[in-house]
């Protein structure tokens, strides 16, 4: 008997149209929208990858429903397809920095309370970025949670790339160490918001698919929990990781101030961009 293929979307298909997806999204950005760059890369990444996202999506669904795989493997192996999505949208956009470097470079000002030392400024600002991420995947679902997921990996690409540029212009010879020394809070962190954004999606069908008062609405709502409680733990773990690196090197927290500090700017205008900043 032939066996069936429970999760038939490859890893390196996702990869792929990711990748591809951000090359082609910068491109035209950088052509038509040039005074608001990011913004527009990240609307146009997440537009090409629509389609990914909806077989993401139907294979998660079908794997659970048609399948009967516990939604603890189905959603794990959703999740980790998600954050493929962020690492490639990463890599392309730090692709095309090493080739027009010039048209990503932004300025380096502290701004807001992602810069505090303070944990009560950073906790309510990474509540709220968990919740935006929850109602943007909630009413635009699969969409909502490509703007979050582009936005992020699009700004922090931009930030350690604008980094290790200043840090080389100023005579910095390990600008690449701390550069990797941020990818464990990195990747933690976009567990969180993939997960939370997951829970958006998933309660927001079920809620226009099922009767509130059905065995199916309490089993998809279970879930939603268990992964809400999964968000904010990787979460804490993201922030134990930047105390951490902390204690390890006295110059690592200044490499974490000064990638803040060029997200959520527009390097193309020089002028802050709206949208949903990550913490």
């Amino acid at each position: 008997m032939r066996k069936i293929n429970v999760f038939p979307v490859a890893y390196t298909r996702v990869f792929g149209w990711a990748f591809w997806a951000t090359l082609l999204g910068t491109a035209i950005s950088g052509l038509f929208f040039r005074d608001s760059l990011l913004m527009a890369s990240t609307g146009l990444a997440a537009i090409l990858l629509v389609k990914p996202m909806d077989d993401l999506l139907t294979e998660n669904r079908d794997a659970i429903w048609l399948h009967r795989r516990s939604s603890w493997e189905a959603n794990s192996v959703l999740t980790f397809k998600i954050i493929s999505i962020f690492l490639s949208v990463f890599a392309a956009t730090i692709a095309y920095q090493l080739a027009l470097p010039a048209y990503f470079l932004a300025p380096l000002e502290p701004t807001g309370p992602l810069f505090s030392n303070q944990p009560l400024p950073l906790f309510l600002h990474n509540l709220r970025v968990l919740l935006a991420c929850l109602l943007l995947a909630f009413i635009y679902r699969g969409t909502g949670l490509l703007l979050v997921i582009c936005w992020n990996a699009i700004s922090w690409s931009v930030s350690i790339f604008t980094f290790i540029h200043a840090a080389h212009a100023a005579g910095g010879a390990r600008a690449w160490f701390y550069a990797l020394a941020v990818m464990p809070h990195l990747i933690l962190e976009t567990a969180a918001y993939v997960t939370a954004g997951m829970s958006g999606v998933f309660i927001s069908k079920a809620i226009f698919k099922y009767r509130l008062s059905s065995s199916k609405f309490f089993r998809v709502s279970r879930a939603c929990v268990v992964i809400l409680l999964a968000s904010v733990l990787a979460r804490a773990r993201a922030r134990c990781c930047d105390r951490r690196r902390g204690e390890a090197s006295g110059s690592c927290p200044r490499f974490c101030r000064s990638t803040s500090r060029a997200r959520g700017r527009n390097p193309g205008s020089r002028r802050d961009v709206g949208g949903c900043r990550s913490g």
